[in-house]
């Protein structure tokens, strides 16, 4: 086959696209006109050949392709802050927005995943999350995030009851 390395980079793609294995490899064999085999080869042996595909051979390529990732999932979000006609969905981009820099500042080892200045940088987020809101919508969040919390402790108080002493 001419296309091996077209039929991988398919394949990766359909991966990430959240397609199962079962659908990607029928849906390749047909496009491709070869045999479910090969797509389940693949499968099995991409240790070997992913990181040459996606060019991840040095750690150091890795580490850097995924911070490109991680600041362009905050740029996505920063753009749908800005253009996003309803408060859900500007909370939605800001906290898509917080969520890409805290794993960002964590894969840069600038934080630790349970630092003190964690809690301090997403205290100061949140609040930048409000100061983007109307007032009407800071109260709309506050009220679900009241109903939220009040949910998620009768949840787990419902749960601890069960448990036996």
């Amino acid at each position: 086959m001419k296309n091996r390395v077209e039929y991988k980079l398919d394949l990766l793609q359909m991966e990430g696209q959240g397609f199962n294995r079962a659908e990607i490899v029928e849906q390749l064999a047909e496009k491709y006109n070869v045999s479910k085999r090969l797509g389940y080869y693949y499968f099995k042996t991409r240790a070997r050949w992913q990181p040459e595909i996606l060019g991840l051979e040095d750690a150091k390529d890795s580490y850097h392709q995924t911070l490109n990732r991680l600041e362009y999932i905050y740029r996505r979000f920063s753009i749908l802050s800005s253009n996003a006609p309803e408060a859900s969905n500007r909370v939605g981009a800001l906290k898509g927005m917080l969520e890409a820099l805290r794993t960002k500042a964590e894969v840069t080892g600038v934080l630790g995943p349970s630092s003190q200045t964690t809690v301090l940088i997403e205290d100061a987020l949140d609040s930048e999350v409000f100061n983007a809101l109307t007032p009407e919508e800071n109260a709309l969040v506050m009220c679900a995030t009241d109903l939220f919390l009040k949910k998620k402790q009768g949840l787990a108080t419902k749960t601890s009851e069960r448990q036996p002493l």
